[in-house]
């Protein structure tokens, strides 16, 4: 595994753990819509093996990889609130992406309380991951 995308994913880990703030940004990742699909799937069937099918999750971050993890989620039987967190008893998924490299994205997801990031190839021909998923938790725990 390349060291260097094994250190961007745990800077870019230890500094989102650091941030306490609820501001919500766009995804960052420049990344073509059949790109954005596969990332999404990837963590669409991760998501399925840590939650019952009845959760109904909320999407704060709407670029391509946010719009397209809505629709991988959605087609799992899983809901999306469009309300504000709470008010339903809907899972917080911030989703924070960019590019690290001409070939790179490095995608978290900010889920309750714990920051889950993993990297991804997207040459032109193929989108596949290039780390395992990491897993943080916030202060605290």
């Amino acid at each position: 595994m390349n060291i260097k995308v094994i250190f961007l994913v745990l800077l870019f880990s230890i500094l989102s753990a650091g941030c306490q703030t609820t501001m919500i940004r766009e995804d960052l990742a420049r990344v073509k819509p059949d790109q954005a699909e596969t990332i999404a799937k990837d963590w669409a069937a991760m998501i399925a093996g840590r939650y019952p099918a009845k959760s109904v999750f909320q999407i704060n971050g709407q670029g391509e990889i946010g719009k397209a993890l809505s629709d991988a989620l959605r087609s799992r039987g899983f809901g999306l609130a469009t309300v504000q967190q709470g008010e339903t008893g809907s899972i917080p998924i911030e989703v924070r992406t960019d590019n690290f490299d001409v070939d790179g994205v490095l995608v978290s997801l900010v889920v309750e309380r714990e920051i889950i990031s993993r990297s991804y190839s997207i040459k032109t021909a193929h989108t596949e991951p290039n780390s395992r998923f990491t897993r943080l938790l916030n202060e605290g725990e």
